[in-house]
């Protein structure tokens, strides 16, 4: 079962409590507040790094070969490649 996440953004939310035209918040307010503060659309980051196999490099998330493993996203599923442990720049 996959939980449905919900992700705010911390300054726009605190601008709107502390925004000068409500003085005084009770509990209830606050939380309404929040309940009812809009979502931001995200999507979660998916982390992989190129693995070496022959002359070819695969995406350690899909397995696509490429021949350019220098890219910092997997052009075929838009993994956020780390940095190989290699000593490479």
């Amino acid at each position: 079962m996959s939980e449905n996440k919900e992700y705010i953004g911390r300054g726009a939310l605190f601008d709107k409590v502390s925004s000068s035209y409500i003085e005084v918040y009770s509990d209830e307010d606050v939380l309404e507040l929040i309940s009812n503060f809009p979502a931001a659309d995200v999507e979660p980051v998916v982390r992989g790094e190129w693995k070496e196999d022959g002359a070819l490099t695969v995406c350690s998330v899909c397995g696509e070969h490429k021949e350019f493993p220098h890219w910092i996203c997997c052009p075929s599923c838009g993994a956020h490649m780390e940095r190989s442990g290699s000593g490479e720049d």
